[in-house]
């Protein structure tokens, strides 16, 4: 394997009730132990298992509302607009309101606890992916076909569309839809669905290319970059100001990253592993650039507009503020 193509990730599936915690390496060819992602940790529990949004999160007219906090507005749909332009604490705000009393979807707080996603949860989505059970051991595609398509679509983001190759140009128009099972022969599988996760319309889209994805993954509890340039929690800007605003949510609603090296110190004085970012990191190509002082929020997943800056290996700082191109990502987690 190469970091241009990248091997199989050896996943194996085990009782909540235990968790691994060994190297997860080789040493040559031969495996040396197991390791639990932190993704599957949520406070004091471990965890059977997630669910993740099926595409970026969108609002339920199809556009993008922009910075508001309005419950009952999300959506998770295709060919609807990724919800942009919404700073990060508003974000949490909006993913959690999805399982508040007398919301639209169903949703019962006791059961679930809904809120954007962790980059450790977005690195279950890498994992799983790029092993047996993802796009990777779908026979349908080979080499460097295995990698996720790309939604090359031009701001504002329509979710679920697919260019139909893992590399494109950036597009006006949407090439394939998510259900499109055109295939291309060859090792290149299905045009639209080649765009998910598992090759296929079961799996998670947008996770390369359409907008960036906020993460609630933070550097030091920073708010943001500076004054209007933030994430709207209060704490720390880059001059080392302090700025009022939203109260943070518990500590299990974010990984907090306490130095800007992922591969030595990043979490807590270790490396951070389970995060897809040291031990993956340039996988097909992608870039990548460390959270800091400066540039306090992880963002993952890419962009339309560069080829480089985008995959399911990409992870990029940014202030945390409303921007065009950035969106976001629910997570369901059981509560029982």
């Amino acid at each position: 394997p190469t970091q241009a193509l990248p091997g199989e990730i050896d996943v194996k599936f085990i009782s909540s009730s235990t968790k691994d915690d060994g190297s997860a390496q080789y040493t040559g060819y031969v495996p040396n132990g197991w390791f639990t992602p932190p993704g599957f940790t949520f406070g004091d529990k471990e965890l059977p298992g997630i669910w993740v949004g099926k595409f970026e999160t969108g609002s339920i007219d199809g556009t993008s509302p922009g910075d508001v906090d309005t419950d009952n507005l999300v959506a998770i749909k295709p060919n609807i607009y990724s919800w942009c332009g919404i700073r990060v604490s508003t974000l949490e705000l909006v993913s959690m309101g999805i399982t508040k009393s007398g919301n639209i979807y169903g949703f019962d707080q006791s059961t679930y606890d809904a809120h954007a996603s962790k980059n450790t949860e977005w690195a279950l989505i890498n994992y799983l992916t790029q092993s047996k059970y993802g796009k990777y051991g779908n026979f349908l595609y080979a080499d460097a076909n295995r990698e996720v398509y790309f939604n090359n679509i031009i701001r504002p983001f329509l979710t679920g569309c697919s260019s139909g190759k893992s590399i494109a140009p950036q597009a006006e128009i949407c090439s394939h839809k998510y259900d499109d099972l055109t295939s291309s022969g060859e090792g290149q599988g299905y045009v639209g669905a080649g765009a998910s996760s598992t090759g296929n319309i079961t799996g998670i889209y947008d996770i390369n290319g359409g907008a960036f994805e906020y993460t609630m993954g933070v550097y030091n509890k920073m708010s943001g970059t500076d004054i209007t340039s933030n994430s709207g929690y209060s704490g720390k800007i880059s001059d080392e100001n302090t700025i009022e605003g939203r109260v943070w949510p518990d500590e299990k609603y974010y990984d907090l990253y306490t130095t800007s090296s992922a591969s030595t110190t990043g979490c807590n004085g270790f490396p951070c592993k389970g995060h897809a970012m040291n031990e993956t990191v340039g996988w097909y190509g992608d870039n990548y650039n460390m959270i800091g002082y400066k540039l306090p929020w992880l963002r993952r997943g890419g962009y339309y507009y560069d080829n480089t800056r985008t995959g399911i290996f990409f992870y990029y700082d940014d202030a945390g503020s409303a921007s065009s191109v950035n969106s976001f990502r629910i997570v369901l987690t059981p509560n029982n």
